[in-house]
């Protein structure tokens, strides 16, 4: 295969940019999309870049030292979770494990909620940004081949705010330096919001609700599954289903936050 050679237009666009950028940096300096305070990060190419202050990434996500290999949540030392820990050993997934920053309280929880809102994409950009920091290892040992979102319905997607879950899987498709696979699985139910369900209602509530669009483009391969928040993992197993059934070898679940006794 042949080198990639940019033109001198695509030269000059790209320093135009640099420099755009610069000068709004000078003007408005890189500042934490949580709290606000100015950050010390290089200057902000793409909605991307942004970062969290010190003072926030620990407030949002403080270093949890054991989590369960299978499902995410923390847990004590000493014990082996290879088959699952005392919040998921009685379930059976479709996917092979979870990756986590940390447990849906406090800053995490007002963190994960603003991602949602209309100006929440650097935020949730940012997020990403720590859990990429905090996981990368694991997760380039995973061979991750594409990543996709947990989607919306139609319905839901029209005239609202970006879905959080996309933000981060594109972020994190990004640095895994994968494809992030968009248009690839699809919601075709609308359902009730799981949040609003006993646990027992969860599971039928989704059923059949996804569908994956291209299962060409997932065959044999290792996928990682976005979303914002996992609680009873009942939303990433049924997705995860509907990959698995199409033909993916194994499906990865990377989230900010692990709901705990939800």
């Amino acid at each position: 295969m042949a080198a990639f050679r940019p033109t001198f237009a695509a030269c000059v666009f790209d320093g135009l940019r640099t420099l755009t950028h610069a000068a709004v940096d000078f003007v408005y300096p890189p500042a934490c999309p949580f709290c606000g305070r100015e950050t010390q990060q290089a200057s902000r190419r793409t909605r991307f870049d942004s970062e969290l202050c010190l003072i926030c990434r620990d407030r949002i996500a403080p270093q949890t030292e054991h989590v369960c290999h299978r499902c995410g949540a923390p847990v004590g030392p000493h014990l082996n979770t290879t088959g699952g820990c005392i919040h998921c050993r009685r379930d059976r997934f479709n996917f092979d494990r979870v990756y986590s920053l940390g447990v849906y309280e406090d800053a995490m929880k007002s963190a994960c909620l603003q991602a949602k809102r209309a100006s929440g994409q650097p935020l949730a950009a940012a997020v990403a940004g720590l859990l990429w920091e905090r996981q990368q290892e694991a997760l380039k040992s995973e061979q991750i081949e594409l990543v996709v979102a947990v989607p919306k319905h139609w319905t839901q997607r029209i005239g609202v705010r970006p879905n959080a879950a996309e933000t981060l899987a594109e972020a994190l498709a990004r640095r895994l330096q994968v494809e992030f696979g968009r248009h690839i699985l699809t919601k075709v139910r609308r359902t009730l919001p799981q949040s609003k369900l006993p646990s027992y209602r969860r599971r039928s509530n989704l059923r059949r609700a996804f569908r994956v669009r291209q299962p060409d483009a997932i065959k044999g391969a290792t996928v990682l599954l976005v979303d914002d928040i996992l609680t009873t993992g009942t939303t990433a197993n049924e997705v995860s289903r509907a990959l698995r059934k199409s033909g993916a070898d194994r499906v990865i679940v990377a989230v900010p936050a692990r709901g705990i006794g939800r």
